[in-house]
């Protein structure tokens, strides 16, 4: 998966300059990203405490009941991620063959009331996973492994791509009705960007925007359930409310921590206390906390993330291996979107809900998710940085 031209190269991480410089042990990349992981889960970890402990204790719960869970979650990601770093890449690959039917049928289950529960696909009163989650993970393995590179042009490729479509729509279109429409923006972002690195070509990754777009349209305008949340706070007036008390007062938040927040644990003392703190509102308990300041470090951290994601792709792309650059840029993606997605809800800047800001959020199933995913993003960084890496 990761073969390499016959000429040596080396890369500079800062410039970005290309060289045959023998002596280049490779990227600064995986080091950074993974101070960058380690810095983001412990963070979130001490947050989440912060933010949970006020809410166990009144729910008559340990102090540490939501941060233990979290920390068992993110114990069984890693072991996840541990197993996935010892498979070979091209077998990794292939990985939707066990996601995308996982993905299918949990966004079906979802549809059903006794199997619903505030976006999770729940059994017998347990929230096993969220199917968004793990349709965006499937779509990230599809992506890398069944869109075609148009390396050859013939009847084969034709069938390669319209399979391809047909696959990744249905996945696009069960997310919109299971798990509504800030995990279809996720799934449609992977998916262009998978189509615009294969080199599909400008004009068909037009073209399937403008598809996904129209689907999305359709949807939008004969269901209720897709529409009513964001209709609920662009147009008030339908009777409808999006900022319900909750989120009214978790924009108080912001403003009541200022520059450099109350510090940590001040949610005992929280006049502004609110449903899901610790979960799909926690950006603003940390920005009560923490302030701008504490905020600003979170976007920064996501940023970098990004960054590195993105270089990395762009060095695959140099050794012409379409498959993993799509594979690590689309695993960023999921990381970083769901990190704005939740960042500008949680603010009052964008009417999408259900997403939860990555290791920071109380979520078992999310946590495990994106300490897996962070590992397995570490191991492809690390090899597409070594200049005789081998896949």
């Amino acid at each position: 998966m990761l073969d390499m031209p016959k000429e040596q190269i080396s890369y500079d991480d800062i410039t970005y300059k290309v060289g045959n410089n023998g002596d280049k042990s490779g990227s600064l990349s995986p080091f950074t990203f993974l101070c960058l992981v380690l810095v983001l889960a412990l963070f979130g970890l001490v947050q989440l405490y912060s933010v949970s402990f006020p809410i166990a204790v009144r729910e008559g719960l340990s102090h540490y009941h939501y941060f233990l869970l979290q920390v068992i979650a993110a114990g069984f990601g890693l072991a996840a991620g541990l197993v996935l770093y010892f498979i070979p890449l091209k077998a990794i690959r292939k990985l939707y063959f066990v996601f995308y039917p996982v993905a299918i049928a949990s966004g079906i289950l979802i549809l059903f009331p006794q199997f619903s529960e505030d976006g999770y696909l729940i059994v017998d009163s347990i929230r096993i996973a969220s199917p968004g989650s793990l349709a965006a993970v499937a779509a990230a393995f599809m992506a890398a492994d069944i869109i075609p590179e148009p390396d050859s042009i013939g009847g084969g490729l034709v069938r390669e791509y319209v399979l391809s479509f047909i696959f990744l729509t249905v996945l696009l279109v069960l997310t919109l009705f299971s798990s509504g429409l800030s995990w279809f923006i996720i799934i449609s972002m992977i998916v262009l960007s998978a189509y615009a690195i294969k080199g599909t070509g400008k004009v068909a990754v037009a073209v399937y925007a403008v598809l996904i777009a129209a689907c999305a349209a359709v949807l939008f305008a004969l269901f209720d359930s897709i529409s009513d949340p964001v209709l609920a706070s662009i147009v008030p007036s339908s009777g409808m409310k999006l900022y319900d008390s909750d989120l009214s007062r978790a924009l108080l938040s912001f403003a009541d921590g200022g520059i450099a927040g109350k510090g940590l644990g001040s949610g005992l003392e929280d006049p502004f206390s609110y449903g899901s703190a610790e979960s799909i509102f926690i950006f603003p308990s940390i920005a009560r906390e923490l302030g701008a300041n504490g905020c600003a470090f979170i976007v920064i951290l996501f940023a970098f993330v990004m960054l590195i994601g993105v270089r990395t792709a762009m060095r695959a792309l140099r050794r012409e291996d379409l498959p993993s650059a799509t594979l690590v840029l689309s695993l960023t993606l999921v990381l970083v979107l769901k990190a704005v997605l939740n960042m500008l809800y949680a603010s009052g800047l964008l009417p999408l809900p259900g997403v939860l800001l990555p290791f920071f959020s109380y979520s078992v199933s999310e946590e495990g998710m994106n300490i897996a995913v962070s590992v397995l993003l570490y191991r492809m960084i690390y090899m597409i940085g070594r200049e005789n890496a081998q896949g």
